[in-house]
């Protein structure tokens, strides 16, 4: 059962990437504003260690140490950038 709830939250994700974001840009298409491609990038590193934590023998503690201070340090960047006004 974990393999499949798993299964379901992967799926979604990839669904709302895809599915949502390439049916938004047939009807209108996209104009990306150049910090946007950091967020892509921060997108793709979080899920890329957020997998390798699922099966990596490092005690619990540190990923969600490691976890949590990337979000903390990614919602400092947001607020600079809402600051700044970009």
């Amino acid at each position: 059962r974990p393999n499949l709830i798993l299964g379901n939250i992967a799926g979604s994700q990839i669904f709302n990437i895809f599915g949502i974001l390439g049916l938004s840009g047939i009807i209108r298409p996209f104009v990306y504003a150049t910090y946007l491609w950091i967020d892509i990038t921060i997108l793709i590193a979080m899920t890329v260690i957020l997998l390798l934590c699922m099966n990596s023998p490092i005690p619990r503690k540190y990923k969600g140490q490691l976890l949590i201070s990337s979000y903390a340090v990614y919602t400092t960047y947001l607020v600079l950038i809402a600051v700044r006004g970009f």
